[in-house]
């Protein structure tokens, strides 16, 4: 799993992992302190909301990700 955790975007920090049966579920969470709004074009430090997202990759160690 390091090897893997090497390999994420720079934006992103690793919080966890778990395995549940056969799938892998690993938990991120964005590390950029400002981004730009994709509407308005304006860049923003403030947080407008949480939200989960769920992503498939391909098997990693014979488990789904």
């Amino acid at each position: 799993m390091d090897e893997f955790i090497k390999l994420l975007d720079e934006n992103l920090n690793y919080v966890n992992h778990e395995i549940v049966g056969d799938t892998i579920f690993i938990y991120v969470v964005s590390n950029r302190p400002v981004v730009i709004c994709p509407y308005c074009g304006k860049t923003s430090a403030k947080t407008h909301s949480h939200y989960e997202r769920r992503f498939q990759d391909i098997p990693m160690q014979g488990k789904k990700v």
